[in-house]
């Protein structure tokens, strides 16, 4: 009669449940605890729901980042072992059965610890129950992508150590690029700046810890907690994980059906991936000397990076032929050609032969634009053609006077009075294409150049981002103030609906005579006599947030600080 082929084992399941109990025990014990804790801190159930919906989702991604690939070893770890290895494809078991086996176990691992903490949550909850599903549902879809991904780095590892490797390589290889591209490359090129959003999109477990998934409402003794909404991409973004981390494990399968029994203590079993893994720890450990050189020398020491280079590139030889003998004129001649692929790439941003540094948009092309401050609180886009020439002038005179053409990093400024101040300005371009083009500069006030963008800057209209008082007004939904008094200390003040176009007025009228700036031209000699931030109502309610503009009031602003002290004199103080 011939045997039945089974793809599950339940012996093996009850065995890994009962063998690995003190993995997924802790780990239960310690969430329930945190829960527990953490739940009682605030007497306040609507607090309590908050911090839950909002925070420990977030919080809980490295440690899940981290549990995930510790089950994923435990479970699979036989295979790095030969002996044990070789004993257990000796049993009569098909490889899928026993890679599923262990798949469902790790999938409890993860399930029972996050079900028993929110069996916990729901009496401390009370009415706000329904947030611990909203909990379970987004720790749950991170655990699958995580475990996927553990799951797949051990069938391409030989032992821990490769895993180990594996694993915070795959998580981490976006943040490593854009590492590597921020150290050498930017600085070569004067003015431009690489996003970060694009690589920790990129990068799951940094993703994750810094996106909402919903818009809550911070509740207050009047109100009650409330979710106002969900955040679509958060949620689509975290669900994709989840079918991404199902896709790893699915190709954890293959690797392992095709896995030959003699990897089983090798750095990489799977030795199609070593360049890959080789040019990392090359590229990084060049890196790391580099930027050890800048501790003591602000512009790094390129000899050092090649020398870097070698170390990682031998060590990492060694690691993937577990052997001392890597000296062969065959490995030196792969690392004269990382190193020369290296330095030609350098070589080749350093000339700038597209003119990626002289670019300044044609004026037809451009839609709108605007000159503001490197993180500025609003943008105000610009798109009277007068002005629009007078921004493509001053980028063209910035790249003119580029400081320092083989070193242009953002800590050399460009300085003609060195006892002048410096400011960075941000020039972002919308173009008739659909694409955008930013550039990054420091502004020196000793130059003409410089003086002229202040001027620009400090405008009523750049101040506060707009050209219509009575449209901003209507948008800001709460503001505060603080006046300081060098007697008496400083004191907060809200404002009333009726106080904020007195407010705006004042700012407008003082900036027309030249007295107003904004809090990154305010000159040295400048006393600040009061700040102001207006909270206002953004459309964009995925994001969870308002925008504000953060104002400090020197003592040249007669007219705000006239409108200020008169508040501060018919309101009491924020406590």
């Amino acid at each position: 009669m011939k045997l039945k082929t089974s793809f599950f084992n339940g012996a093996l399941l009850r065995k890994d449940m009962a063998r690995f109990m003190p993995l997924w025990a802790v780990y239960t014990i310690g969430l329930v605890m945190f829960q527990m804790v953490s739940l009682r801190v605030n007497s306040e159930s609507g607090f309590r729901a908050y911090d839950m919906a909002s925070y420990y989702i977030q919080g809980l991604v490295i440690p899940t980042f981290l549990y995930a690939g510790i089950c994923a070893v435990t479970l699979f770890g036989d295979l790095y072992i030969p002996r044990m290895c070789n004993a257990l494809h000796a049993l009569p078991m098909r490889r899928e059965g026993w890679f599923i086996t262990h798949t469902v176990a790790g999938l409890l691992f993860g399930l029972i610890p996050t079900l028993l903490a929110a069996l916990v949550s729901l009496p401390l909850l009370e009415s706000y129950y329904y947030v611990v599903l909203i909990w379970l549902g987004a720790v749950t879809l991170q655990y699958i992508f995580f475990f996927g991904l553990a799951v797949l780095c051990v069938m391409c590892a030989g032992n821990r150590l490769g895993m180990v490797a594996s694993y915070g390589i795959a998580n981490f290889f976006s943040i490593f690029i854009y590492s590597l591209v921020q150290t050498f490359y930017v600085p070569m090129l004067y003015g431009v700046e690489m996003k970060f959003d694009p690589f920790k999109f990129l990068c799951p477990v940094m993703q994750l810890f810094s996106q909402n998934m919903m818009v809550t409402e911070w509740p207050s003794k009047s109100e009650q907690f409330a979710i106002s909404a969900f955040v679509p991409s958060s949620w689509a973004y975290l669900f994709g994980l989840a079918v991404l981390g199902i896709v790893f494990a699915v190709l954890a399968v293959i690797v392992y059906r095709r896995r030959a029994l003699e990897r089983a203590g090798d750095f990489l079993a799977v030795h199609a991936i070593a360049p890959v893994f080789l040019m990392i720890v090359t590229l990084g450990t060049g890196m790391m000397f580099y930027l050890f050189t800048q501790l003591f020398h602000s512009k790094g020491i390129y000899p050092f990076l090649f020398v870097g280079m070698g170390v990682g590139y031998f060590v990492g030889k060694m690691l993937l032929e577990r052997s001392v003998r890597v000296f062969q004129i065959k490995s030196v001649l792969g690392y004269v050609l990382i190193a020369a692929l290296m330095g030609t790439s350098l070589i080749i941003t350093q000339i700038d032969p597209i003119g990626i540094v002289t670019r300044v948009p044609a004026e037809d092309q451009i839609l709108f634009c605007a000159l503001t401050t490197p993180y500025p609180d609003r943008i105000r886009e610009v798109c009277d053609p007068a002005e629009i020439h007078q921004i493509t002038e001053f980028h063209k005179e910035l790249c003119r006077s580029r400081p320092d053409k083989h070193n242009s990093s953002e800590s050399d400024v460009s300085i003609v009075d060195r006892d002048a101040q410096t400011f960075p300005v941000r020039i972002i371009y919308k173009l008739t294409s659909g694409s955008y083009m930013e550039r990054v500069y420091q502004v020196s006030s000793g130059n003409e150049t410089g003086k002229q963008i202040m001027k620009y800057m400090n405008q009523w209209q750049n101040v506060l981002g707009t050209d219509n008082l009575e449209e901003l007004a209507s948008k800001i939904r709460y503001g505060r103030f603080t006046v300081w008094n060098l007697n008496y200390g400083s004191a907060e003040y809200e404002i009333e609906n009726e106080d904020i176009m007195p407010i705006l007025n004042a700012i407008r009228m003082d900036a027309e005579v030249g007295n107003f700036y904004t809090h990154q031209f305010v000159p040295e000699n400048r006393h600040i006599s009061a700040s102001l931030h207006l909270e206002i109502s953004n459309s964009n309610t995925e994001e969870g947030r308002n925008d504000w503009i953060r104002l400090e009031i020197n003592d040249d602003c007669k007219n705000v600080l006239d409108v200020l002290r008169d508040l501060s004199n018919h309101k009491n103080p924020i406590q």
